[in-house]
């Protein structure tokens, strides 16, 4: 045993100055932190993505409602499925999250500024709904965990043809 001049062993002195396994050790301590935050970026880029499927549900169905006065359903049932077809073709709508409500609500038909009381068939329209996403949020900062939260996205939109047809 070779003893250093301060009294201290050699054999402690090397191990000390070995850095072989210091990067697998930074490793295994970042890399759940580089997890957490590539895999909470995905949650939330689908949460966007959700928002602006059904924002375009709703823009689509405000336009067709809109320009149309003659509906073989309701303005609501007709609403919903323009809604809930483009939420599917997002490719991100599951059968856990659900459409909770939505609501159509219809102006007046609009009329020609001109002398003549012309009805153009256009109509104000204002489509919203509210689209349910179970979210597992962890609690750090609590004791009990609740699992899953619902997260409420809502979307809304108004739309206006009367402005063209009164010019």
């Amino acid at each position: 045993m070779a003893i250093l001049p301060g009294g201290g062993d050699l054999r402690m002195a090397v191990l000390v100055r070995d850095e072989k396994g210091l990067s697998a050790l930074e490793m295994a301590l970042l890399l759940p932190l580089f997890v957490l935050i590539i895999m909470g970026g995905f949650e939330i880029w689908k949460l966007m993505m959700l928002k602006r499927a059904l924002y375009i549900g709703t823009y689509q169905a405000a336009r067709y409602l809109a320009s149309n006065d003659r509906f073989r359903d309701s303005e609501t049932d007709l609403a919903r499925q323009f809604i809930e077809n483009e939420l599917q073709g997002s490719g991100l709508y599951s059968s856990q999250m659900s459409l909770a409500s939505t609501n159509v609500t219809l102006g007046q038909l609009c009329r020609l500024q001109s002398g003549f009381d012309y009805n153009c068939g256009w109509r104000p329209v204002t489509v919203e709904a509210e689209l349910v996403v179970p979210v597992e949020i962890p609690s750090f900062f609590e004791r009990r965990s609740q699992g899953l939260r619902l997260l409420r996205l809502k979307g809304r939109c108004y739309d206006n043809p009367c402005r063209t047809c009164e010019k």
